[in-house]
Protein backbone atom coordinates (compact mmCIF):
# COMPACT_ATOMS: atom_id res chain seq x y z
CA UNK A 1 0.00 0.00 0.00
CA UNK A 2 1.35 3.59 -1.17
CA UNK A 3 0.55 6.35 0.66
CA UNK A 4 0.97 10.17 -0.73
CA UNK A 5 -0.28 13.55 0.79
CA UNK A 6 -0.51 16.43 -1.67
CA UNK A 7 0.12 19.89 0.75
CA UNK A 8 -0.56 22.12 -2.86
CA UNK A 9 -4.13 20.74 -3.17
CA UNK A 10 -6.30 23.67 -1.90
CA UNK A 11 -9.61 22.06 -0.60
CA UNK A 12 -11.36 24.83 1.40
CA UNK A 13 -9.93 22.97 5.21
CA UNK A 14 -7.23 22.60 6.92
CA UNK A 15 -6.93 19.21 6.12
CA UNK A 16 -3.96 17.85 3.41
CA UNK A 17 -5.15 15.77 0.45
CA UNK A 18 -4.10 12.36 0.66
CA UNK A 19 -4.13 9.59 -2.29
CA UNK A 20 -3.58 5.72 -1.37
CA UNK A 21 -2.88 2.68 -3.45
CA UNK A 22 -4.88 -0.22 -1.60
CA UNK A 23 -4.22 -4.10 -2.70
CA UNK A 24 -7.67 -5.94 -1.75
CA UNK A 25 -7.74 -10.02 -1.91
CA UNK A 26 -11.07 -11.55 -2.19
CA UNK A 27 -11.59 -14.10 0.31
CA UNK A 28 -11.97 -17.61 -1.89
CA UNK A 29 -15.65 -18.58 -0.67
CA UNK A 30 -15.64 -22.63 -0.18
CA UNK A 31 -18.59 -24.81 -2.59
CA UNK A 32 -21.39 -25.58 -0.24
CA UNK A 33 -23.45 -28.93 -0.01
CA UNK A 34 -23.55 -30.47 -3.43
CA UNK A 35 -27.51 -30.83 -4.27
CA UNK A 36 -28.70 -34.64 -3.66
CA UNK A 37 -29.64 -36.16 -7.24
CA UNK A 38 -31.93 -38.80 -7.31
CA UNK A 39 -32.24 -41.63 -9.84
CA UNK A 40 -35.20 -40.72 -12.15
CA UNK A 41 -34.47 -44.22 -14.33
CA UNK A 42 -37.13 -46.16 -12.57
CA UNK A 43 -39.73 -43.46 -11.77
CA UNK A 44 -42.43 -44.25 -14.42
CA UNK A 45 -42.24 -47.62 -12.69
CA UNK A 46 -42.71 -46.12 -9.07
CA UNK A 47 -46.24 -46.55 -8.39
CA UNK A 48 -45.88 -45.34 -4.26
CA UNK A 49 -44.28 -42.37 -4.99
CA UNK A 50 -47.17 -41.20 -7.95
CA UNK A 51 -50.01 -42.10 -5.49
CA UNK A 52 -47.88 -39.98 -2.31
CA UNK A 53 -47.81 -37.21 -4.56
CA UNK A 54 -51.23 -37.19 -6.00
CA UNK A 55 -52.68 -37.90 -2.21
CA UNK A 56 -50.38 -34.90 -0.59
CA UNK A 57 -51.54 -32.99 -3.80
CA UNK A 58 -55.28 -33.11 -2.92
CA UNK A 59 -54.82 -32.31 0.64
CA UNK A 60 -53.03 -29.15 -0.97
CA UNK A 61 -55.23 -27.98 -2.92
CA UNK A 62 -57.95 -27.97 -0.46
CA UNK A 63 -56.48 -25.53 1.30
CA UNK A 64 -54.61 -23.04 -1.51
CA UNK A 65 -57.21 -20.52 -1.03
CA UNK A 66 -55.92 -19.58 2.31
CA UNK A 67 -52.23 -19.90 1.82
CA UNK A 68 -49.88 -17.03 0.12
CA UNK A 69 -48.06 -18.02 -3.54
CA UNK A 70 -44.96 -18.25 -1.67
CA UNK A 71 -46.07 -20.44 1.10
CA UNK A 72 -47.88 -22.33 -1.46
CA UNK A 73 -44.68 -22.99 -3.61
CA UNK A 74 -42.27 -23.61 -0.34
CA UNK A 75 -44.72 -25.81 0.43
CA UNK A 76 -44.60 -27.49 -3.32
CA UNK A 77 -40.83 -27.66 -3.05
CA UNK A 78 -41.34 -29.76 0.57
CA UNK A 79 -43.36 -32.24 -0.88
CA UNK A 80 -41.36 -33.04 -3.83
CA UNK A 81 -38.80 -33.55 -1.48
CA UNK A 82 -39.84 -35.16 1.26
CA UNK A 83 -41.73 -38.14 -1.35
CA UNK A 84 -38.29 -38.22 -3.29
CA UNK A 85 -36.50 -38.99 0.04
CA UNK A 86 -38.56 -41.85 0.79
CA UNK A 87 -39.36 -43.43 -2.59
CA UNK A 88 -36.90 -42.33 -5.04
CA UNK A 89 -32.95 -43.90 -4.58
CA UNK A 90 -30.44 -41.46 -4.64
CA UNK A 91 -28.20 -41.59 -7.65
CA UNK A 92 -24.70 -43.53 -7.37
CA UNK A 93 -21.67 -41.91 -8.13
CA UNK A 94 -19.65 -44.30 -11.37
CA UNK A 95 -16.49 -45.49 -9.35
CA UNK A 96 -12.98 -45.87 -11.37
CA UNK A 97 -13.40 -49.78 -13.04
CA UNK A 98 -9.89 -50.79 -11.52
CA UNK A 99 -10.95 -49.82 -7.49
CA UNK A 100 -12.05 -53.57 -6.01
CA UNK A 101 -15.68 -53.42 -4.34
CA UNK A 102 -13.58 -54.23 -0.98
CA UNK A 103 -11.34 -50.92 -1.38
CA UNK A 104 -14.85 -48.92 -2.00
CA UNK A 105 -16.34 -50.39 1.12
CA UNK A 106 -13.16 -49.30 3.06
CA UNK A 107 -13.82 -45.89 1.97
CA UNK A 108 -17.66 -46.09 3.21
CA UNK A 109 -16.27 -47.24 6.66
CA UNK A 110 -13.56 -44.53 6.13
CA UNK A 111 -16.72 -41.76 5.48
CA UNK A 112 -18.48 -43.36 8.76
CA UNK A 113 -15.30 -43.17 10.72
CA UNK A 114 -15.23 -39.45 10.21
CA UNK A 115 -18.49 -38.55 10.89
CA UNK A 116 -18.67 -39.91 14.07
CA UNK A 117 -14.48 -39.86 14.96
CA UNK A 118 -13.49 -36.84 13.43
CA UNK A 119 -10.55 -36.18 10.26
CA UNK A 120 -7.78 -36.38 13.49
CA UNK A 121 -8.95 -39.48 15.16
CA UNK A 122 -6.73 -42.77 15.16
CA UNK A 123 -9.62 -44.68 13.24
CA UNK A 124 -10.04 -42.16 10.48
CA UNK A 125 -5.98 -42.60 10.10
CA UNK A 126 -5.73 -45.95 10.26
CA UNK A 127 -8.79 -46.24 7.59
CA UNK A 128 -6.96 -43.86 5.52
CA UNK A 129 -3.49 -45.89 5.47
CA UNK A 130 -5.18 -48.90 4.37
CA UNK A 131 -7.31 -47.47 1.87
CA UNK A 132 -4.18 -45.85 0.22
CA UNK A 133 -2.53 -49.26 -0.04
CA UNK A 134 -5.12 -50.86 -1.12
CA UNK A 135 -6.06 -48.66 -3.58
CA UNK A 136 -2.18 -48.98 -4.94
CA UNK A 137 -2.65 -52.66 -4.87
CA UNK A 138 -5.49 -51.81 -7.05
CA UNK A 139 -3.80 -50.58 -9.79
Amino acid sequence: MGVRFLPGADCGTDHELLMAEVKTRLKLLKPGARPIRYDHTELPLNIAYKLEINNRFDVLGRITEQMEPNDLATEINKIFKETAEKHIPKMKTKKMPWISKKTLHNIEQRREAKKTFGKQSEHYKDWNKEIKNAIKNDK
